[in-house]
């Protein structure tokens, strides 16, 4: 993984946009059509027990939103912008995203799997008992969300930062964290491989706390 310094994320590119109308109705029509929904504004609408079909969201924004029960064969979303959206539970795989900015969303409980993501940020967000598995994250910023008991499996981490998040009890598995900066985010908990830490970076003080997967007990000096 590369140094902050060593990469910036790129951000979606809305043109202007135009009102989407009913999201359910547009995605449906698009379904069946075949066609992509390009540069629409959605506002306080809800996409809902969608099963099956194809779809892409490209240069939209939803704001205010309800996304739930949704099977898609395939559901991308590019340079796209999520505004308080209502997001839990949502069980999505083999999806992509690629510009895609995600502002204080409630996403608790989400399952995202065999997925790419890239150029994507996830910004106050809560994301407790989220899992994220068998998938591939390049230039991802997660800043300032809630993560509590997050599950994290078999992940491919190119380029991520992880800023002022709470990551307590939150298990990592088959996840290199090489470079990895924990150095502002709450850790107390975390379950995680100890062979996997190798190369992240933390904090004294985390330091102690990732000092207990290894069976270390820690007295105070006399």
């Amino acid at each position: 993984m590369e140094k902050k310094a060593n990469w910036v994320m790129e951000e979606p590119k809305l043109q202007a946009l135009h009102a989407g109308g009913n999201l359910q109705q547009a995605a449906q029509a698009a379904i069946h059509s075949g066609e992509d929904i390009f540069e629409k504004e959605f506002t306080g609408q809800t996409l809902a027990e969608i099963y099956g079909g194809t779809l892409e969201f490209s240069g939209c924004r939803f704001d205010h939103c309800r996304f739930e029960e949704l099977e898609m064969r395939r559901l991308d979303f590019v340079d796209c912008v999520f505004d308080r959206c209502e997001m839990s539970n949502l069980t999505l795989t083999g999806f992509g995203m690629r510009r895609v900015r995600f502002i204080k969303c409630r996403m608790t409980g989400d399952t995202f799997s065999k997925c790419a993501l890239t150029d994507v940020a996830f910004d106050g967000c809560m994301m407790d008992y989220f899992g994220l598995g068998d998938s591939k994250l390049d230039r991802v910023i997660i800043h300032e969300c809630r993560m509590k008991e997050s599950m994290f499996n078999s992940l491919k981490l190119s380029r991520i930062r992880l800023e002022n998040c709470d990551l307590t009890e939150s298990q990592w598995s088959y996840t290199p964290m090489n470079g990895l900066d924990l150095t502002t985010c709450q850790l107390d908990g975390i379950r995680v491989d100890f062979p996997l830490l190798k190369g992240a970076v933390v904090t004294p003080s985390q330091a102690l706390i990732l000092a207990g997967l290894l069976g270390v007990k820690i007295e105070e000096g006399f």
